[in-house]
């Protein structure tokens, strides 16, 4: 497609004064709302339907706003004292101003965030898929699918010096990769498992297979089976979305007050700068509630951010009745978070680096566990979850390089032109 600005050699002056047009200015952080909405409207398909949508779309908001405050409006009332008229100004302003759509994540940001912040960069859900997807396409599309898939991501990293897990098994189309269920049995270690979707994200999926005896595995519902029933199962789950099996990992000691039952992971946030050097955005770390078996906070986890300099946590953001809140302590619990120091966290930030000079590609979310052993570099998130790195400090990634990196990859076209 001509139109498509993924197809373009570079950021010509039509496309700017089009992106600027739809983003309402001519900054980096406009021009990348702009570049959103641009390519929502050209998913629309002709030119009818793209034209009904610039109509239809601020009704169709309006509705979507006005639907989630009837829904939450009472509880968002009695935890920040704001009436439902003013949630929905507060909510349909995030869409226009930031494209963020109606959730608990934009009603934090627009009603929990005292003194009011800009919106800056909204990067949730859509957003993120939009921009960030698109901009690894244009830059290094087989790249970004390589390292975005769980199944090649070890294959990748290894050949690297990257610290990484392998992969035990794959499964894939109801039957294990590359060999017969016995032979996939038989070669499964005495140890605890952790199968997950290669293609699913938030946790989606997961199992954790605890080994109790010789041959025999139990499952988070208590059932234990053996390596052949558990070869089964996991076929079987393949057949909606091929599945990765890989050891369970034991948490750094110094974390295990906070998260006895799972690791917790940090996510760390790496760019190439303009000069081409390596440069940490933001990290964040995920912390699993009691009884979790995945960090994620879609899957009810807690994130805190992490002071770049001293590997110190921020308060904490966790779900408490439906709403996201701020504390310094793990809601329920009293357990400390806020100044709690992550475990080797200058090595982690090095092989966050060491792994974005590898990848040289604009932006990557780096997962890494934290181990007794070091940190292990589990996967690589092209489309990172923004928000979830400005609720703990409250500061939008337009605080940061961000939009002006972005906007420098975007003008730069599709790599090797």
């Amino acid at each position: 497609m001509r139109n498509d600005p993924r197809n373009s050699g570079g950021f010509s002056l039509r496309e700017r004064c089009i992106a600027a047009l739809l983003g309402g200015g001519l900054g980096p952080t406009a021009l990348m709302n702009g570049i959103y909405r641009r390519s929502r409207i050209q998913g629309a398909g002709g030119r009818i339907a793209q034209l009904r949508m610039l109509v239809t779309k601020p009704f169709e908001y309006g509705m979507r706003c006005a639907r989630f405050v009837r829904a939450h409006g009472q509880a968002l009332r009695e935890e920040h004292g704001v009436a439902p008229w003013r949630q929905f100004l507060a909510l349909y302003g995030g869409w226009l101003k930031a494209n963020a759509h109606p959730d608990q994540f934009a009603a934090y940001w627009a009603l929990a965030v005292r003194p009011r912040r800009d919106w800056g960069i909204w990067l949730s859900g859509v957003q993120a898929n939009v921009l960030l997807g698109d901009l690894a396409q244009r830059r290094a599309p087989d790249l970004a699918r390589t390292i975005g898939d769980k199944r090649r991501f070890p294959a990748w990293a290894a050949p690297h010096g990257l610290p990484v897990l392998p992969l035990l098994a794959v499964f894939e189309q109801g039957r294990p990769l590359g060999t017969s269920p016995e032979a996939c049995a038989a070669a499964l270690p005495e140890e605890n498992l952790f199968a997950k979707p290669a293609d699913l994200w938030s946790g989606q999926g997961a199992s954790r297979w605890t080994h109790v005896a010789p041959g025999l595995w139990e499952a988070g519902t208590g059932e234990r089976v053996d390596g052949l029933e558990l070869v089964r199962r996991l076929a079987e789950q393949s057949r909606e979305h091929p599945i990765v099996v890989q050891r369970c990992l034991v948490p750094h000691s110094s974390m295990r007050a906070l998260t006895p039952d799972a690791v917790s992971t940090v996510r760390c946030v790496t760019y190439e700068s303009p000069s081409g050097d390596a440069r940490l955005l933001r990290a964040m770390v995920r912390i699993p509630m009691a009884g979790m078996i995945v960090d994620n906070m879609n899957a009810g986890g807690a994130i805190a951010s992490v002071d770049l300099k001293t590997g110190r946590l921020s308060h904490c953001i966790a779900w408490t009745n439906g709403l996201l809140r701020r504390s310094p302590t793990l809601p329920g619990t009293g357990i400390r978070v806020e100044g709690v120091e992550v475990p080797l966290w200058s090595e982690a930030q090095r092989i966050a680096l060491d792994a974005q000079r590898a990848a040289a590609l604009p932006f990557a979310g780096w997962d890494l566990a934290l181990c007794e052993g070091g940190p292990i570099l589990l996967e690589a998130n092209i489309r990172w979850g923004g928000h979830l790195l400005t609720f703990p400090t409250q500061s939008p990634l337009s605080d940061t390089e961000f939009p002006v990196v972005y906007m420098h990859h975007w003008s730069l076209g599709a790599r090797g032109q």
